[in-house]
């Protein structure tokens, strides 16, 4: 019962910590970030035919790669870039068919893009690197992130709330549909502070994969044999990216190639708990904290100093 009581508490204490990081540079980027991914996703479904929104999530795939070295010098092995140029391959041949552009509809997929890598990589940084809870950060983040997406609102869902036929039923049904996307945020959200961003698309990737060849395999659902082909590749190389990370993790090189900076970094901000140090801390916390984001393998909680498992990329 004491251990009992013990993990409770912890558990407590990272829902309502009773201290939060100050709100950053990454922070507000992060609120930003958020607000923004719905809506032009939404729209950009509404735009663009399906082949056109399953290129705009394939191409998150390099913006992570992309946004993290330029934030933190992190490179990714050759090995792994492979197993990521391969599973992209097989996703767009599982999933890309019709693909047909307009002016309008790619600048809105291309932003979404560039919006999803943000909120994927700034939602990791804050966790990782600045101290933030999973769930004390949810709080911090929606509400004005809420007020971002209500504000667009008129702008890209026009005429949006005057003309939706209000009921008690639709009300329940979003009622549902919100509970339901809470979860699904909050575990997603876990991933990303417990994980990477990287992994977390990949999770996302590999669950497309999954329900395709489970309906192949289990109810008999017929696909084009490009489709399956494009399946089986993308899986063999999220395998092979989980199983080339896991060989890293067991044999650090001596020459990282991790760097020691943040473009977040700012006198006054709020890392390590907001005690008044800055966004990066220390050297040696630098260190490890932008190796765990380039390995993926373990979270150095700065609210409790200490480390916590973690899962490899891609698991």
């Amino acid at each position: 019962s004491r251990c009992g009581g013990t993990a409770c508490g912890r558990w407590c204490g990272d829902l309502f910590p009773a201290e939060c990081p100050s709100k950053s540079r990454a922070y507000w980027g992060l609120v930003v970030c958020v607000g923004l991914a719905t809506p032009l996703n939404n729209l950009s479904l509404r735009l663009n035919s399906i082949g056109v929104y399953q290129v705009q999530k394939l191409l998150v795939v390099p913006g992570v790669v992309a946004l993290e070295y330029a934030m933190y010098g992190k490179r990714i092995s050759a090995l792994k870039s492979w197993c990521l140029t391969a599973m992209m391959v097989g996703i767009a041949l599982a999933t890309v068919t019709d693909v047909s552009f307009a002016l309008y509809g790619t600048v809105v997929a291309l932003s979404w893009t560039v919006v999803a890598v943000g909120y994927k990589v700034l939602w990791s940084h804050c966790e990782n690197i600045e101290g933030w809870a999973t769930f004390a950060l949810m709080l911090q983040v929606y509400p004005p992130a809420t007020m971002v997406t209500v504000g667009l609102v008129p702008l890209l869902d026009p005429p949006g709330l005057a003309q939706f036929p209000w009921s008690s039923e639709l009300l329940s049904l979003l009622a549902l549909s919100g509970l339901t996307a809470f979860v699904v945020n909050w575990s997603g959200f876990l991933v990303l502070g417990r994980c990477s961003p990287m992994t977390h698309v990949l999770l996302g990737q590999a669950k497309s994969v999954v329900m395709m060849l489970g309906g192949y395999l289990l109810l008999g659902q017929s696909y084009r044999p490009v489709t399956l082909l494009g399946c089986t590749l993308a899986m063999a190389a999220i395998v092979g990216y989980t199983n080339t990370n896991l060989t890293e993790l067991a044999t650090p090189r001596a020459g990282s190639s991790c760097g020691h900076h943040s473009i977040f970094a700012s006198s006054g901000g709020g890392g390590n708990g907001g005690r008044g140090s800055a966004v990066v801390p220390s050297e040696s916390q630098v260190t490890v904290h932008i190796c765990v984001v380039e390995s993926g393998g373990q979270k150095a909680d700065s609210r409790r100093g200490r480390d916590l498992g973690g899962d490899g990329e891609g698991r």
